[in-house]
């Protein structure tokens, strides 16, 4: 779990009293191990302001002269940036850290640290599991006779291929193609984090190793006296979609107090079918229908509304069965039909979030998989006041949807977030928005995508091979060329330029302030393309304009 925890009580006394085992990521936040038995307990401390237990992330999945650098195979010349002095840091699935891209010309190894959460061994100092590999580590294994030997000094992998696809984007070199194609910032150094629990067996990682992946990075970058561009490829479709989760609450705090940029992808479910929004009239019913045909073993759907519109919802099965009509009077039941437990909860406000949630968890029994077919939402409001209300179901594989969906309000936490820098995708070919790049706003209004980079058929380093490329696209392609891109701005602010404050969100503010905006595509800002397409180039310009009006 994760959360705010305030007091003067000493934090050792409140450690024993919960029998937890405790981990401090940032000055307001921990995550912590505790056992279940102890959770009500420890919800109802007055030192506790918020707790969250983990939540499940996705994978977001993954033209360079469309970016405004030229041809993107070679340094920027007339500003000699390549990354230099600069950590490109990825949390993700790993890297494959024998290939080409990440290699120096003499053959050794541009990654500083590997942290992988995954495997069980010594942790990295100040975390608690996990195993850390250092350059020297990655320089023995990649001097290994074979591959056997090369996984039992440093034995982490990417068996999911979109680390190492990000950093290819974001830092790699090409080496093996003599620099043809290159990523962007060719220079950089990098740490990877591979996020994960070596406990669970899951495949998805949680909020808690994001925000202590983070608080990782930041930490070894500070130890190398280093900024970082750290890149995030995950997103969550089961939140408000306004900014207060506990990790964007995070990362709004470690954006401000960290030097450095944190960038992710809009997220890709645009075109999947899995939001719904509307407006409750008194005495008007509302009928939410969501076709379940994927197999699945466990699924969420959450509704968002205001807290004073008050609303009574009946669930149906697919075979007919039904509930009770559920309120924030009835906030807790479960109910078994046939083979699939339906769990529903309204949560009450607490001291950060703005909106109810209605959450719904459905659970396969057994072996089975939940009930296939049309699961039916049948909504009657009381008492409307204001009326809006969206729901979203949670990201799969599978090809589970709402009927009459709405593709706004689709970027996906934590690109919600304040202090993140929020990408969509767009084809550098036809120069159109991707189908899948997450639409906003966020349901506070403020304005996400921050602008598109191009996330469709991108060539990016293939897992199982180190000579190999194939295609890839998502939002988090995207997000991988802006954070090439601010590791580019970094070094031309802080060591070209000499600008000590040239970091965060004042760098967002120049990329959002030069990005390209074809009227085609306006007004601007939209829910699409936010204010524009990324122009690295015309950034660098602005930084340096800057600097000689204000000399």
């Amino acid at each position: 779990m994760a959360g705010y925890y305030y007091g003067d009580r000493s934090l050792e006394e409140f450690i024993a009293t919960f029998d937890m085992e405790v981990l401090r990521v940032g000055s307001r936040f921990y995550t912590a191990t505790i056992p279940k038995e102890n959770i009500a307990m420890l919800s109802h401390s007055e030192k506790v302001v918020q707790i969250s237990l983990p939540a499940e992330q996705s994978y977001t999945d993954i033209g360079l002269g469309s970016i405004c650098m030229g041809n993107i195979g070679f340094p920027m010349s007339q500003f000699n940036v390549t990354g230099r002095g600069i950590i490109v840091a990825v949390i993700d699935t790993g890297i494959n850290y024998s290939y080409e891209d990440f290699l120096n010309a003499d053959g050794t190894t541009r990654i500083k640290y590997i942290w992988d959460q995954t495997i069980e061994g010594i942790p990295p100092q100040g975390f608690n599991r996990g195993v850390q590999y250092t350059e020297e580590d990655i320089n023995r294994a990649l001097n290994a006779s074979s591959k056997e030997e090369q996984l039992k000094i440093v034995p982490s992998q990417d068996t999911i291929g979109h680390g190492t696809a990000l950093a290819t984007i974001a830092a790699g070199n090409r080496r093996s193609e003599n620099g043809i194609n290159r990523g962007i910032a060719i220079d950089s150094n990098l740490i990877i984090v591979k996020i994960g629990n070596y406990t669970t067996g899951s495949n998805r990682p949680t909020d808690r190793d994001i925000m202590e992946g983070i608080a990782y990075v930041f930490d070894r970058a500070k130890t190398l006296n280093m900024p970082a561009s750290v890149i995030l490829g995950i997103g969550n479709n089961l939140t408000g979609h306004d900014g207060l989760t506990i990790l964007e609450s995070y990362i709004d705090e470690v954006s401000f107090v960290s030097k450095g940029n944190i960038t992710v992808g809009a997220g890709n479910e645009a075109d999947k079918d899995r939001h719904v929004d509307g407006q409750f009239q008194e005495g008007v019913q509302e009928t939410i229908q969501f076709i379940m045909q994927g197999d699945e073993k466990a699924y969420g759907c959450c509704m968002w509304k205001e807290f004073d519109d008050e609303v009574e919802i009946v669930i149906r099965a697919p075979n007919g069965e039904r509930t009770e009509p559920l309120s924030r009077r009835t906030p807790n039941r479960a109910y078994l039909f046939d083979n699939t437990a339906v769990l529903v909860n309204f949560l009450e406000p607490t001291n950060n979030i703005t909106k109810q949630e209605f959450f719904v968890w459905f659970q396969a029994q057994g072996s089975a998989n939940i009930n296939k077919g049309q699961w039916t939402f049948t909504i009657t409001p009381k008492s409307v006041l204001n009326g809006p209300y969206n729901m979203w179901a949670q990201i799969t594989k599978n090809d589970n949807r709402f009927l009459n969906p709405s593709s706004q309000r689709t970027v996906t936490s934590p690109g919600t977030a304040n202090g993140i820098t929020t990408v969509g995708a767009f084809n550098a070919l036809t120069t159109q928005i991707a189908p899948f790049s997450g639409r906003g706003y966020a349901l506070d209004q403020h304005i996400v995508p921050d602008f598109a980079a191009p996330g469709v058929n991108i060539p990016i380093a293939n897992k199982d091979s180190n000579l190999e490329y194939v295609n890839f696209s998502g939002t988090s392609v995207a997000a991988a060329f802006v954070g090439g891109a601010y590791a580019l701005l970094l070094e031309y602010g802080l060591f070209i330029l000499n600008q000590n404050d040239f970091y965060g969100q004042r760098l967002r503010i120049y990329l959002i302030r030069t990005a390209t905006r074809p009227s085609s595509y306006g007004p601007y800002p939209n829910t699409t393309w936010g204010y524009g397409s990324l122009c690295v180039e015309a950034a660098l310009n602005y930084m340096l304009d800057i600097v000689n009006t204000s000399t």
